[in-house]
């Protein structure tokens, strides 16, 4: 359930995210946040699946959860939201 939901695309921005790595502000509001939450969910699942023996959902949640780094803005120091073209509004 946990795998369907977080696939799940018409959920806000999930869409984006997994094709980006992150959601657009461009397209969808709250982009920075949702970014941030779906990739703190991802890890979750991740964690669940090593627990579970089920090596290949860790394994593609795992690299789904750093998409946190997607919204973080070295030059500011900041998470940003992320423009669809990768630029930080």
């Amino acid at each position: 359930a946990m795998v369907a939901s977080a696939n799940y695309g018409p959920y806000d921005g999930i869409a984006q995210y997994r094709e980006l790595g992150w959601v657009p502000i461009d397209e969808e509001g709250e982009a920075a946040s949702k970014t941030l939450e779906y990739s703190f969910d991802d890890w979750t699942i991740a964690r669940m699946a090593e627990k579970m023996g089920k090596a290949d959902v860790a394994a593609e949640f795992g690299r789904r959860a750093a998409n946190w780094k997607h919204a973080f803005d070295d030059r500011t120091g900041f998470m940003r939201a992320r423009n669809r073209d990768g630029s930080f509004r």
